[in-house]
């Protein structure tokens, strides 16, 4: 039986690991459970907090880039 577990959080922090748990029976085998592990992992959104704390990004960066993609959203009228 495949077990894969970690840490649970709605709030990731970096450093705090995140659970995922996949508990499978013996009839699925590794393949499914695998399957299950990929489709939870990218439900919890993992790999993009992994990619978000990769690098330090300083404050004015973060506030240059989100005002840049609001401006973005309003010229393609999504925003008003």
């Amino acid at each position: 039986m495949p077990k894969f577990q970690t840490q649970q959080s709605d709030d990731p922090i970096p450093g705090k690991p995140i659970m995922v748990i996949v508990d499978t029976k013996d009839e699925h085998g590794l393949d499914k459970a695998l399957k299950k592990f990929q489709k939870k992992i990218r439900e919890k959104k993992v790999m993009q907090d992994v990619k978000k704390f990769e690098y330090y990004e300083k404050p004015s960066v973060g506030k240059n880039r989100k005002k840049s993609f609001n401006k973005w959203m309003k010229k393609k009228g999504y925003l008003k």
